[in-house]
């Protein structure tokens, strides 16, 4: 069993209420009530859209931070090796699948990057949206990211933040609405902070083609390591336009 929650080991959970608890619970709410701080068109970011992700060395010196926005049932994943320092960073439209591209990526970066690599890392995991929606799809992403996390061997997932559900929600005029919808990583710092940004580029429109496309899976829209500096690649796609 690979998940821990303030430093106890999670063999199983009920509910997020029952999981989420303890200083966990007080860190998310303290997150939750943070202002969100806006990224200006003119600072060193990259932007995650939608099924982008990014895996980030602890040295990258091209960019000065990562972000997305406009999460309401999605989930942003932020993730950071313990050993090498390495960031990754997701935004995810369902559950553990989509990570597990996320820990692919990270592996591969940090064999090549890291000196030490270990069979069974030790990652830091922060959620940052979904709210308690009527149809509960967010509760359903975060559980099946959490089960998975306990069935899986190879990893050890200590869980700091969870913004997400009862959490992250607001009620106005008696309809429920997410409080933050993105979330920013500084680099090399690692802060991790409630965001907005003005600008969501590079290539926003190219890269929302993306999910018109046949093709399947998360795309690694940016990768950096230790020895090679940060690189941004849209690779090839088909994608069909609308008819009327």
């Amino acid at each position: 069993m690979v998940l821990f929650v303030d430093d106890k080991t999670v063999e199983a959970f009920k509910s997020i209420d029952e999981l989420v608890t303890g200083n966990l619970r007080k860190v998310s709410r303290g997150f939750s009530s943070t202002a969100a701080v806006t990224v200006g068109r003119g600072e060193k970011c990259v932007y995650l859209g939608q099924q982008d992700m990014a895996v980030i060395s602890k040295d990258d010196t091209e960019i000065d931070f990562v972000g997305s926005e406009d999460a309401t049932t999605c989930h942003i994943v932020i993730l950071r090796n313990q050993i090498s320092g390495s960031y990754g960073f997701i935004h995810l439209d369902s559950g553990f699948e989509q990570l597990g591209e996320l820990f692919s990526a990270m592996k591969e970066m940090d064999g090549q990057s890291s000196d030490i690599c270990p069979d069974a890392p030790d990652i830091d995991v922060h959620i940052i949206g979904g709210f308690s929606d009527d149809q509960d799809l967010s509760q359903e992403i975060s559980e099946d990211i959490f089960r998975n996390m306990i069935k899986w061997s190879t990893i050890r997932f200590h869980l700091k933040l969870y913004c997400s559900l009862d959490i992250n929600t607001v009620v106005k005029d008696g309809i429920v609405w997410p409080k933050h919808y993105g979330a920013g990583l500084r680099i090399p710092s690692g802060e991790i902070f409630p965001a907005k940004f003005a600008n969501h580029g590079p290539d926003k429109d190219i890269r929302s083609l993306r999910m018109y496309s046949p093709e399947k899976g998360v795309l690694l829209l940016y990768r950096s390591g230790r020895s090679s500096p940060g690189r941004l690649c849209i690779p090839p796609f088909t994608y069909r336009t609308a008819r009327r």
